[in-house]
């Protein structure tokens, strides 16, 4: 269940929204608020992120406080790389970059080793 969003005649990219309960849904640029919100609330221990997550397997959650881990869910490398006290906008930012594949930008980024 992906949405396929064309950057350009050559390259169609799809991601998927994840919430914090663990369902997902297509990626719409205009849910990324309301998704980012989920993250005030509390009550779920066991759900602690959200996310964007690209086809290729590269995925962008965000914790509360503003802890951001940037990581290939597809593969068994420890690539893993987070920062800490993201915002709100910012991550925002980082979920539109990994959904439209903009791996470059989000790598340059000052990331530190893990999860954190």
């Amino acid at each position: 269940m992906t949405a396929v969003r064309v950057l350009d005649e050559r390259q169609p990219v799809s991601a998927t929204i994840i919430h914090r309960g663990g369902d997902m849904e297509d990626y719409d640029p205009s849910k990324i608020a309301a998704l980012i919100a989920e993250l005030q609330d509390d009550d779920d221990d066991e759900h602690p992120s959200i996310g964007v997550s690209h086809e290729s397997g590269w995925t962008i959650s965000g914790y509360g406080g503003g802890l951001v881990v940037w990581e290939d869910v597809e593969t068994d490398d420890d690539e893993s790389r987070h920062m800490d006290n993201v915002s709100d906008h910012e991550l925002a930012h980082l979920m539109r970059l990994t959904a439209e594949a903009r791996f470059d930008e989000i790598n340059a980024y000052h990331w530190l080793p893990g999860h954190g």
